[in-house]
């Protein structure tokens, strides 16, 4: 069986499908309609045998979720993470969501045991565009969003017991999610990750007229809701208050299983795969296929001995979407400032600090273009679209993060401050109310209230003097987080996704069958 179902969008001829006729005295059709989840794309399924092992996780279901993801799947991080949690607690699941980036790899076992079905589709009208061709381009988008959404929800996922929603976009999952709920009598939960009005006014302007219909939908619908989850306690507050919604759940991030701390071996080849050599400074990283005579050599921060001994500058992560709520161009004006005050400090020649800047986005190519506008001596900046095992590779192996987002709402938190803990990691971030429910001082810096750049340049020059040995002040945060969060040994134990989401989320599934109907 196909592990991955990709549905082109076209109309579905219902009168094309010949269902074929049984015999009563043979089949009780009644009863396997009762047994099986209908699938209306194949026509043999109410008399095809099935047959089951004694384990089969089937028998044990105990509902049906579809998790729906207006967007690309693959990078949708968090509901992945909900699919998981909901297949091993028994759960049958259908995961939905635009074709593009590879599911992460923990999913590949239950999609092959067929826990959970993958539905992922492809749209014309999803690249980021200016304002004119944004308002020339929407009506079809949202058509074609809609389209699909109404066909799997209504006709080919099947009846769930519940539908659980990531929003934003609000428009048009939220109302069609809340009709589907009605219509099969399931609980609607939605994963609010921030508000989709607020990221719209990033581009148009608060009082621009689309953002203020699109506020009174998502504030509509986001009321209907039979349960809630929060990224935040800030956001929950923020959805009673302004919603009307009391039983929000405070649902937060935490690291998966793939976040730990890696070994300089893994470090050496890595570093190897993606040119981070002495002799070579591309801007951007491209994976390549060393040979075993590249890897004889040292990379830039690995010797080439027996342990791959760690050496060279300091290496600084950061992950973005390169989008509005993520000052990138800040960072790297930051840097050039910093590489700036360290000639005017006599430092002796030579690299001192590596920057990877991970992720992919609309505003990739203007941060490319200004890493080239500097010419930098002390400091190198890499931007890098890295495989979601590298990602966890490269966190597992740097020194430090950095995290810029600002969050269009001011509730929201990103995901990578904790891919970062679970990694063992300390995080530098911008100052913003709600940070400080997850960077307290023992795991990183909030920075300063002042311009980011400079910030940027102060607090990294300080942590170049002091270092990463022991006794620093990174090397202190690093050992507070392994504490809490754990390494590759006793990570199943501390605080991680699994065992936060059996405690917070699992109750929201716990109850079957729809509680709204207004």
């Amino acid at each position: 069986m196909t592990d991955v179902i990709e549905i082109p969008i076209k109309p579905l001829m219902m009168d094309s499908i010949a269902i074929p006729r049984v015999r009563a005295q043979s089949v009780d059709v009644e009863a396997m309609r009762r047994r099986i989840q209908p699938n209306y794309l194949d026509p043999d399924a109410l008399t095809r045998p099935r047959t089951y092992s004694i384990d089969s996780p089937r028998r044990v279901n105990k509902g049906h979720v579809i998790v729906l993801i207006v967007g690309d799947a693959g990078r949708a991080i968090r509901m992945q993470y909900h699919a998981l949690s909901l297949a091993e607690q028994k759960f049958k699941v259908s995961l939905v969501g635009l074709a593009g980036t590879p599911l992460i790899k923990e999913l590949q076992p239950f999609i092959h045991n067929e826990m959970v079905k993958v539905l992922r589709y492809s749209i014309p009208f999803t690249k980021q565009v200016g304002k004119t061709w944004y308002f020339l381009t929407i009506p079809f988008k949202l058509f074609f969003q809609a389209l699909f959404l109404i066909l799997t929800l209504f006709l080919i996922a099947g009846r769930p017991t519940h539908i659980l929603v990531q929003t934003p976009p609000a428009v048009p999952a939220l109302p069609i999610a809340w009709l589907a709920a009605r219509r099969h009598r399931s609980r609607l939960v939605i994963d609010w990750h921030n508000f989709g009005y607020t990221m719209l006014g990033l581009r148009f302007g608060m009082s621009h007229p689309l953002v203020l219909v699109y506020a009174v939908i998502e504030k509509y619908f986001g009321r209907k809701a039979d349960a809630c989850f929060a990224v935040s306690r800030h956001m929950a507050e923020r959805i009673r208050a302004k919603f009307g919604v009391s039983d929000s759940i405070v649902v937060y991030d935490k690291p998966g299983s793939v976040f730990y701390r890696r070994d300089n071996a893994l470090a050496h080849s890595l570093f190897h795969r993606l040119g981070l050599l002495v002799e070579e400074n591309h801007t951007r990283l491209i994976y390549r296929s060393p040979t075993d005579k590249d890897i004889s050599r040292p990379s830039l921060f690995t010797l080439a001995d027996a342990s791959n001994t760690r050496v060279g500058p300091m290496l600084l992560m950061s992950s973005t979407t390169w989008t509005a709520d993520e000052d990138n161009i800040a960072l790297i004006d930051g840097l050039a400032k910093l590489d700036k005050k360290l000639i005017e400090a006599g430092t002796k020649p030579g690299l001192k600090l590596v920057c990877v800047i991970t992720g992919n986005g609309p505003m990739l190519h203007e941060g490319v273009a200004r890493i080239k506008e500097h010419r930098l001596k002390h400091v190198r900046i890499h931007t890098a679209w890295l495989t979601n095992e590298d990602y966890a590779l490269l966190a597992g192996v740097s020194d430090v993060s950095i995290n810029l987002h600002t969050s269009s709402s001011g509730v929201d938190l990103p995901i990578t401050v904790q891919d970062m803990f679970g990694s063992g990691l300390p995080v530098i971030s911008v100052d913003y109310p709600t940070i400080h429910e997850v960077l307290k001082p023992e795991y990183g810096i909030v920075m300063g209230k002042g311009p980011i750049a400079d910030e940027v340049c102060s607090t990294m020059f300080e942590l170049l003097k002091e270092g990463r040995g022991t006794g620093s002040r990174l090397y202190t945060m690093r050992q507070s987080i392994v504490k809490r969060f754990g390494d590759q040994h006793n990570k199943d134990r501390s605080d991680r996704w699994d065992r936060n989401w059996r405690m917070t989320a699992f109750s929201a599934f716990r109850t079957s069958g729809t509680r709204k109907t207004d």
